[in-house]
């Protein structure tokens, strides 16, 4: 069975290291197709502003869902000079999982 909640790390191109969470379906096999959600955190963007996704994370695991929720490094917003590294994440997550029609 996959553990269905993760944290882990990707350095980016400008050697930022960059933190998500994201979760997998129980079910969840490499290379099939699901739907997956991109969830920025709310408020500071911080780790434990992810963990507070952890309550409805249970209602996109059942049907299949994988959601990837990135943290904003240094403290930078994703909206406030964090967003320079959406592409390069995105991408990452393409690489991980199949998103169902091609898009988060």
């Amino acid at each position: 069975m996959v553990d269905p909640l993760h944290f882990n790390t990707i350095h980016t191109s400008r050697g930022k290291q960059l933190e998500y969470l994201y979760t997998v379906p129980s079910e969840f096999k490499p290379g099939n197709s699901y739907p997956a959600l991109l969830a920025l955190p709310a408020g500071d963007q911080t780790r434990e502003m992810a963990l507070v996704y952890e309550a409805w994370l249970p209602f996109f695991r059942q049907p299949g869902w994988v959601v990837c929720s990135p943290i904003a490094p240094d403290g930078k917003l994703f909206f406030r000079g964090s967003e320079r590294y959406r592409p390069q994440f995105m991408d990452y997550s393409e690489s991980q999982v199949k998103p169902a029609g091609g898009k988060f």
